[in-house]
């Protein structure tokens, strides 16, 4: 669901400060005429927050923007919205109430191994739920790093990190399910990638695979406890 908010808890780590406080304590807040915006889908900073920091003014227009996110002055209607307000010093607020357009809802995610499902890849149960948790691995990074268009940590769907570079991935005990991690690296080159990860967990054997692609197709190979792999993937 694309809603502008970001990649991961990234502020779980951060100490905590005891001296910090608001920078507005003991200061007058100007009165000023003042714009405030509120994302529909914003998790982050949901709409009351937003009616709260609006309240601390005398004289706000609080302007909620629908189906937008963190970000709503960057959607069409928070920028025009925005644009006016800065002419008049007024405007309407409820002239993005109607705005953008849903998200589009995925649906919930396997929790296991044994539910991912992938069309065409043939191959003993064992073999065949290493080469998708693979698969899926390889494909909640692209899905993370190209939502979030950032490089540096991301977190994985269920725990785990990728670190991004622009043309390598790091994998460390990423979990797109519950019963199986993989770590290793990812190479991207101009027309192919190559990917080499190790599988483990209650949900898959012990795997060592390398996943090369080209276009639409990813050649697979390595090895799944003792079993010998090789396994072509189109999609």
């Amino acid at each position: 669901m694309s809603t502008n908010i970001d990649a991961g808890p990234r502020c779980l780590d951060w100490p905590t400060d005891p001296t910090a406080g608001s920078p507005l304590r003991g200061h007058r807040i100007p009165d000023v005429p003042v714009l405030v915006q509120s994302g529909e889908l914003d998790t982050n900073t949901p709409i009351e927050q937003g009616r709260r920091a609006a309240a601390q003014f005398a004289h706000p227009i609080y302007g909620i923007v629908a189906n937008a996110g963190h970000t709503p002055d960057v959607e069409p209607c928070g920028v025009a919205m925005g644009i006016d307000f800065i002419k008049r010093l007024k405007t309407n607020p409820n002239r993005c109430r109607h705005a953008g357009r849903p998200p589009r809802v995925v649906g919930r995610p396997p929790l296991h191994t044994a539910q991912l499902r992938a069309p065409g890849v043939r191959a003993p149960a064992s073999v065949r739920r290493a080469i998708l948790v693979a698969l899926a691995t390889l494909a909640d990074e692209r899905t993370a790093a190209a939502y979030s268009g950032m490089t540096g940590v991301i977190d994985a769907l269920r725990g785990g990190t990728y670190v991004v570079a622009p043309d390598r991935v790091r994998f460390v005990g990423a979990r797109v399910v519950t019963d199986a991690t993989a770590s290793g690296t990812l190479e991207i080159g101009p027309r192919s990638t190559r990917a080499r990860l190790r599988l483990r967990g209650r949900g898959v054997r012990r795997s060592r695979l390398t996943l090369r692609t080209v276009r639409r197709t990813t050649r697979i190979t390595g090895t799944v406890g003792r079993r010998h792999v090789d396994v072509r993937v189109t999609r």
